[in-house]
């Protein structure tokens, strides 16, 4: 018969070494079915429970995790089909990572104002309010023009402000028009 007491001193010793340790850490992290425990533990009860506590007991963590997540292409996607969902009622799949991708190349500086959208927080502007995100319909702008513009007219609120928006805004203008005629 085996001795469990022993048994447990040998596995423990074995898991110690930095071979098995360094195994491991690639098992979790290549294994299907490592994903399979983890997707199953996280669950349940006790890994929803075990969610909370971390979550609670590390606010900051959190906080960066969201900072990433949000400032990252797919973050962002997510966040603005989240706006033209709650907005205009629809499930928008027009917005993708490469439209981003197109857009955040297009604009280096907000469309309205011309500021450097390095040193500000930018921000993604529907150019018609009215309607929802789409290659037509979506320019970067810095926050404080998002803010004050709000629903109004882009070509009368910049007439208002006294800023003479950037080519691309009356290239988007045009190419509305003709798309609803």
């Amino acid at each position: 018969k085996k001795n469990p007491e022993k048994v447990r001193q040998v596995r423990k010793k074995s898991e110690r070494r930095p071979e098995r340790k360094k195994y491991l850490k690639n098992w979790w992290k290549t294994s299907p079915k490592a994903k399979l425990i983890r997707k199953r533990y996280r669950k349940s009860e006790k890994g929803k429970e075990y969610d909370k506590i971390w979550v609670k007991e590390n606010p900051e963590k959190v906080k960066a995790k969201y900072a990433r997540y949000y400032h990252s292409l797919k973050g962002i996607v997510n966040y603005l089909k989240k706006t033209d969902k709650k907005r205009f009622k629809i499930n928008n799949n027009n917005i993708t990572t490469k439209l981003i991708k197109i857009v955040n190349e297009r604009d280096k500086l907000c469309v309205y104002c011309k500021r450097d959208l390095l040193s500000k927080k930018p921000q993604y502007d529907h150019l018609n309010a009215f309607k929802p995100f789409s290659k037509i319909n979506i320019v970067r702008c810095c926050s404080l023009c998002n803010g004050s513009k709000s629903n109004s007219h882009v070509l009368e609120w910049c007439k208002f402000k006294r800023y003479i928006p950037a080519p691309i805004v009356y290239k988007l203008l045009k190419k509305q028009s003709k798309k609803m005629n």
